[in-house]
């Protein structure tokens, strides 16, 4: 029997905040060994704190924008090398970094953890493209922050929580966000319009609560951001 493929997106921001957070990549490795046997993950990891140190220091130095989606891939491929090693035996053991390489990966029905594609693009536009592609059942995107909300939570008291949204009203309100570094986004406008037009379902939740990730995952009642 054919497994179900999820693809899974790890933020930087919460498992690589201030550095890489071994005892919750573990919590979540272990969760992904649990489910192997029904499921075949892909998973995405995106560059947290480590990205942004290497930007700040390009920014002094004076390198142009294009280079800092290089170092962005490098970083967020560092961060999926040491999420390999957290899963073991289970796991492809490289990084993908092409589409060919990944469709290789996905054969081996080995767990397949890869970072940024190609400059310009988030690693949620590659885990919405990835879920695509591979013709994935559930994208389930891990952030760290609990639903979607219509503002920033923690700077408007009346930011607006959505449970449930349409693909067409996520990028509705995505459309408004202004794509600016440090501007307050779940996920980025590529990610959403990819999401609307593709045929899997989409989940956003928090990160930090691997129990409610792996009820999403499972398709059961949990916290979060529902995209129909």
């Amino acid at each position: 029997m054919d497994k179900k493929k999820i693809v899974i997106k790890l933020g930087g921001s919460f498992l690589f905040d201030k550095g890489p957070n071994t005892k919750h990549m573990k919590e979540i490795a272990e969760m992904i060994k649990r489910l192997d046997k029904d499921y075949q993950f892909i998973v995405i990891i995106g560059g947290g704190s480590v990205n942004r140190m290497y930007v700040e220091a390009a920014r002094e130095i004076g390198t142009n924008e294009s280079y800092f989606d290089l170092i962005g891939i490098d970083t967020s491929r560092l961060n999926a090398r040491l999420f390999i090693s957290s899963l073991g035996h289970i796991a492809y053991r490289e990084p993908c970094k092409t589409f060919e390489e990944l469709t290789s990966a996905e054969a081996t029905r080995k767990v397949v953890v890869l970072g940024g594609l190609v400059p310009g693009q988030s690693t949620d536009a590659v885990a919405a493209e990835v879920a695509e592609y591979l013709d994935a059942s559930r994208l389930v995107v891990a952030k760290d922050v609990d639903f979607i909300y219509s503002d920033d939570p923690d700077k408007n008291p009346n930011a607006v929580k959505y449970e449930k949204l349409s693909k067409d009203e996520l990028v509705e309100i995505i459309s408004k966000t202004k794509m600016r570094a440090k501007q307050y986004s779940v996920i980025d406008l590529v990610a959403s319009m990819i999401i609307h037009r593709a045929r899997f379902s989409t989940v956003i939740v928090n990160g930090a609560d691997v129990k409610n990730m792996e009820k999403a995952i499972l398709g059961d009642n949990f916290r979060g951001t529902r995209i129909v």
